[in-house]
């Protein structure tokens, strides 16, 4: 049997009879870092001018993120409060393939963007549960080299809708972490292929998604 030793319960103590005012809930600006896991799913579906039959692929992307957020909220009753977040982030999950065409393919969403209506309940004095929810865009690259087969790159803006949530601990008035999930699905794209010499071979339909998981620091500034 397994008998665990109670070394940590001072720590718990600590969690629980932190300090802080009702700061925590009150109107402020805050500005915020947040790293973590990033996750991208591809899903593109290949129409061919031949008649062939469609081809339809899952392409999964993982790596990390990072994100610079800004947001303001503000208290409408004693323990909720609402308000708004922009987050701006970068993420280096990319998925490539090297086939026997020969071709290399990258698929990446690097640059991202979303505006958010935030909403922010107290549990105990520490300690927060948040659900965000928003749009934004996307800079999708989807791209294709081959010197014999079909080539594509494309590379655009998309906009997007997301949603999250999480939990966040004030450690002092000013400073709070947080951990996040967050899902946003981005509007579909379509862009055509073309062979080497210039003729139209297929069409590329694609309506990629993103998941994160995330950790960050909070900077409140106090009125």
């Amino acid at each position: 049997m397994i008998h665990f030793k109670p070394p940590c319960v001072p720590i718990w103590i600590f969690f629980l009879c932190f300090p802080l005012t009702t700061s925590a809930i009150a109107g402020n600006v805050y500005m915020g870092l947040d790293v973590g896991y990033s996750e991208t799913r591809f899903h593109p579906e290949y129409t061919y001018v031949d008649g062939s039959p469609s081809d339809t692929y899952l392409d999964p992307a993982y790596g990390q993120s990072g994100s610079l957020l800004i947001g303001y909220t503000h208290p409408v009753f004693p323990g909720l409060a609402l308000g708004l977040q922009g987050r701006f982030g970068y993420a280096n999950d990319t998925w490539t393939l090297d086939t026997n065409e020969p071709a290399h393919l990258t698929y990446q969403i690097p640059y991202f963007y979303t505006i958010s209506l935030r909403s922010t309940l107290q549990v105990v004095p520490p300690l927060l549960v948040f659900l965000d929810a928003g749009i934004g865009q996307g800079y999708i690259q989807e791209r294709k080299e081959s010197p014999t087969s079909s080539q594509y790159d494309f590379k655009e803006w998309k906009p997007g809708y997301s949603a999250g949530g999480g939990i966040e601990y004030h450690l002092t008035e000013n400073w709070s972490m947080n951990v996040s999930y967050r899902y946003t699905a981005y509007e579909k794209i379509s862009f055509e292929s073309y062979l080497p010499n210039g003729s139209h071979w297929e069409t590329i339909e694609d309506t990629p998604n993103n998941r994160m998981i995330s950790w960050g620091l909070t900077w409140h500034f106090l009125p």
